[in-house]
């Protein structure tokens, strides 16, 4: 959840930024690589927020019946397990958020 929230904020403020740039005339005589840069900071906030909205999505499918865990993948389809796959999820995670 950090980290969605992380996203939303660093695109808000991002946005912001460009905005401001935008209104005052400061991006205008600048290259066009500078450009680019700070209009690829908001872009990479919604990538961030999206990636992990799907990241939530996937944690909470997980569901116990019986001894068996049940969820769905992102791409729709149904998976189950003896273990619970949250385990091997976070010990793919490369954040290192020690979740």
């Amino acid at each position: 959840m950090r980290h969605l929230i992380f996203g939303v904020v660093w695109t808000g403020l991002a946005a912001a930024l460009v905005a401001a740039l935008f209104a005052f005339g400061l991006l205008d005589g600048r290259a066009l690589l500078f450009q680019a840069v700070f209009l690829l900071l908001p872009a990479a906030g919604l990538w961030f927020t999206h990636r992990c909205l799907r990241k939530l999505r996937r944690y909470r499918s997980v569901r116990v019946d019986g001894d068996t865990y049940r969820w769905a993948e992102l791409d729709g389809a149904d998976h189950s397990a003896p273990t619970d796959p949250r385990i091997a999820w976070d010990a793919d995670d490369r954040n290192f958020s020690g979740h």
